[in-house]
């Protein structure tokens, strides 16, 4: 019976590394996220990337 209190704590300690990393993780692509949005936003608005897309075609 001395086992299960053993692997309880195991299981705890890891489901608490487990939300630590993904708490980690979150936070560090936050940001990413919020860059990437309005990148996106103003590559809609001002239609770069079809531009460099017909440049290419050009060349070709």
């Amino acid at each position: 019976m001395s086992g299960y209190p053993e692997t309880e704590e195991v299981l705890v300690l890891s489901m608490l590394k487990i939300a630590y990393s993904l708490v980690l993780v979150g936070s560090m692509l936050l940001p990413f996220a919020g860059w990437v949005q309005p990148a996106i936003a103003q590559d809609s608005e001002e239609d770069e990337p079809q531009v460099c897309c017909d440049r290419v075609h050009r060349r070709l």
